[in-house]
């Protein structure tokens, strides 16, 4: 029997990875994007049009364009979702050529680029869903207004089914080993992340200035709804979905206490700084 986010060699002893460093990873991974989100995104975008940036938060980015044209708002709310896309897609490319990297660092990437491209999708599903969120704010006044909302609901429902399933091929081949042994092995690894993001996300969110409906639909939706398929995306795995690589055992992601220590100082960053708020 397996335990934590263990593992099985070829005889099915426990070679279980260290689940605080794969938590760590999670919490490195989450914390960049939603900066990458936030800072980069709407904050770059926002300096970009001339805007005046007032608070950067865990779960929010305020810029005051008031004084611009109507479309400067436009560019800075779809900044973010931009920002995570090129970002998950420059991961993903380091990924396949990351070769013979330490497995820490191959999971970081694979986690860092599935993150981003789950959030960067979601937002289209969640804005031509709910009629919220930044996407929401990029076409409002586009009429008809059903029209919008359904071609970014399903063409981000679309997007988001195909990276999923692509995110887990891609998983069961860092895993390697029997492929029976993969949809375990691959679940441990996806739910320690899952759960260490959104507790991230929520608790960071819980501090934001702005109330909790901001923590709802923002922190709470970006990570328990924008990042689920890390949940649910285990299941294309089933069965031994990946084939067998008998030649050699599963990867093992080994105790690091350098990531452990750096997603605790991330962590402290994110939730006592950002989460309250920078006042810009």
């Amino acid at each position: 029997m397996s335990s934590g986010t263990g593992v099985l060699d070829r005889r099915r002893r426990a070679v279980p990875s260290d689940w605080l460093t794969v938590a760590s990873l999670a919490v490195l991974a989450y914390a960049s994007a939603n900066v990458l989100h936030e800072g980069v995104g709407h904050g770059g975008a926002c300096l970009l049009v001339g805007g005046a940036p007032q608070l950067l938060t865990s779960a929010s980015f305020d810029c005051g364009t008031d004084s611009l044209v109507p479309s400067a708002g436009r560019v800075v709310a779809a900044a973010g979702t931009i920002a995570n896309l090129a970002a998950g897609g420059s991961a993903l490319l380091a990924y396949r050529h990351a070769g013979e990297r330490g497995p820490a660092i191959r999971f970081f990437l694979w986690l860092f680029a599935t993150v981003n491209l789950m959030t960067g999708f979601g937002y289209f599903c969640f804005s031509g869903i709910g009629r919220i969120g930044d996407w929401a704010d990029v076409m409002a006044g586009v009429r008809p207004e059903w029209l919008w909302r359904l071609v970014l609901a399903t063409g981000g429902f679309a997007f988001y089914w195909i990276l999923t399933r692509h995110a887990f091929a891609l998983l069961s081949r860092f895993i390697g080993g029997r492929g029976s042994d993969r949809f375990p092995i691959s679940r441990r690894l996806a739910l320690v992340s899952y759960v260490s993001g959104v507790v991230l996300y929520c608790v960071a969110g819980a501090l934001n200035p702005n109330g909790p409906r901001l923590l709802l639909i923002s922190a709470a939706a970006a990570s328990l709804g924008g990042t689920s398929g890390l949940w649910w995306g285990t299941n294309f795995l089933r069965g031994g979905g990946g084939g067998d690589s008998s030649t050699e055992s599963p990867t093992r992601i080994p105790q690091d206490s350098r990531v452990v220590t750096a997603a605790g100082i991330a962590a402290m960053v994110f939730v006592f700084v950002l989460g309250p708020g920078i006042r810009l």
